[in-house]
Order: structure tokens, then C-alpha cells, then sequence
């Protein structure tokens, strides 16, 4: 592989990591908003932080190592769609059993592109 070649991958990868870690946090800004607009309470929201954690530590834990049998490309694009769907199911069903519910989904979706996409990262980089 050129290396003009494995920079647009390495570029690629590190691009998508950064709109995962957007999904992620474009969250905080919509609480105030969901508190306001759909009664939803002070509680729940907490809660979403929680559950959002509770995701998230089973994606770090097993994502690298699932990255390592079956390759990193397959569970970053996983990770990533699992944020995204997350997202996109809170944008839907924006009550308080939506929002925990879709937090739970971005935070294992994080996790699994997080952890995977840094091992990739690296891989490309050459570190």
C-alpha cells in the first residue's frame, strides 16, 4: 500500500471517529431543549447519562479485541452506525424511555468505534 494511500485511510478513519465522538456528545446541548419542550424530567436525563456509560463499557471492553479476529473496518462501521441509529432513535422517539433507550445504543456504538478506531489508528499510523 502507497502511502498517499494509507494517509487517506488514516485520515478517513480519524474522520469518523470525530463524528462518532460528535454523536455522542450533541446530547448535552438537546437536554435543555427535552427538558423545555417534552417534559422530561431533570431524573431521566441523569439517567441517560448512566445508561450512556453502562453502553459505552462493554464497546471499549470488547471492541479491540472483536477488531482483532475479525477486523477493525467491520466494527468501526458498526460502532458508528450504532451511534448514529441511537441518535436517530432518540430524534424519533424523544420521550424519557426513547432517550434512555437511545443512549444506551450510542454509548455501545461509541464504544465499539471508539476502541476499535484507535487500533486502527494506530495500525495505519504505524505506531
Amino acid at each position: 500500500m502507497t502511502t498517499n494511500s494509507t494517509d487517506r485511510r488514516l485520515w478517513t478513519v480519524l474522520a469518523l471517529l470525530f463524528t462518532t465522538g460528535w454523536a455522542t456528545n450533541h446530547f448535552v446541548a438537546m437536554m435543555p431543549v427535552l427538558h423545555e419542550r417534552n417534559g422530561i424530567g431533570d431524573a431521566a436525563l441523569e439517567v441517560a447519562f448512566g445508561i450512556y456509560a453502562i453502553g459505552l463499557l462493554p464497546g471499549l471492553l470488547t471492541g479491540g479485541g472483536i477488531s482483532d479476529r475479525i477486523g477493525r473496518k467491520p466494527v468501526v462501521l458498526t460502532g458508528a452506525t450504532g451511534a448514529a441509529l441511537g441518535n436517530l432513535l432518540m430524534l424519533l422517539w424523544h420521550t424519557e424511555p426513547g432517550v434512555i433507550v437511545g443512549r444506551f445504543v450510542v454509548g455501545l456504538g461509541v464504544g465499539l468505534a471508539v476502541s476499535a478506531g484507535t487500533a486502527w489508528t494506530a495500525d495505519l499510523a504505524g505506531k
